[in-house]
């Protein structure tokens, strides 16, 4: 093999495949740019700063009383109070207890030979 092929100018390697390489910068450099755009309209459509913790803070905390009201170790005075205390809306509201239901009062009886009650007539 002649030594003039590898030496730059003449055929050889880069020549066959040194036209293949700008191409394949050049699709990295596209490929970058996309990433690019798509992180920062993704970045756009949060508010800017970390986001909100999702489990943490008050959260756990009402967890916990759910889970122990869940479990029977708490009644259910304790829960909503608990749960009033730590910021937390329950379920469902307590139920306000139903109006006590007044006694029956009796209806008079007409005492003998009074005329039955009814219009006035003069």
């Amino acid at each position: 093999m002649p030594f003039h092929r590898y030496v730059i100018g003449h055929p050889g390697f880069w020549e066959r495949v040194g036209w293949f390489l700008p191409l394949v910068v050049f699709a990295l450099l596209l490929a970058l740019a996309a990433f690019a755009v798509v992180r920062l309209i993704e970045r756009g459509a949060h508010p800017s700063g970390p986001p909100p913790p999702s489990h943490g803070g008050a959260d756990a905390a009402l967890n916990q009383v759910r889970y122990r009201y869940a479990s029977g170790q708490l009644s259910r005075e304790e829960y909503f109070r608990l749960m009033a205390d730590l910021g937390g809306a329950p379920p469902y509201a307590a139920a306000p207890p139903p109006p006590p239901v007044p006694a029956a009062v009796p209806s008079p009886t007409p005492a003998a030979g009074a005329p039955p009650a009814g219009p006035l007539e003069e």
